[in-house]
């Protein structure tokens, strides 16, 4: 996990895993070096995704009022599994399974 902050701006790249330690450190980025009025989280080289943590990162994303948050590189059905959860997104990513 790669993490980018520029003046009000914090950019998270995740790798090729995402789980729960991820979801982790994501928040306590977020509370140490925040506040941001825009949040993006880069999905694009994640080849295993874990889906309990990426519903755990949704419940943050609810909690999180405080700006804007982007999700970047998505699959179909990690795009389908934060839509179900609440999580108001782009419209449906064309590739991706």
């Amino acid at each position: 996990m790669h993490i980018d902050t520029v003046r009000g701006t914090m950019r998270v790249r995740i790798g090729a895993t995402f789980g729960a330690p991820d979801v982790a450190r994501v928040q306590e980025a977020v509370e140490a070096l925040g506040p941001f009025s825009r949040l993006t989280i880069d999905f694009g080289a994640v080849r295993q995704c874990d889906d309990a943590a990426l519903a755990r990162l949704a419940r943050a994303f609810l909690s999180y009022a405080r700006g804007a948050v982007t999700l970047r590189g998505l699959t179909l059905h990690q795009w389908r599994l934060l839509v179900r959860l609440g999580i108001e997104l782009d419209p449906q990513p064309a590739l991706g399974t």
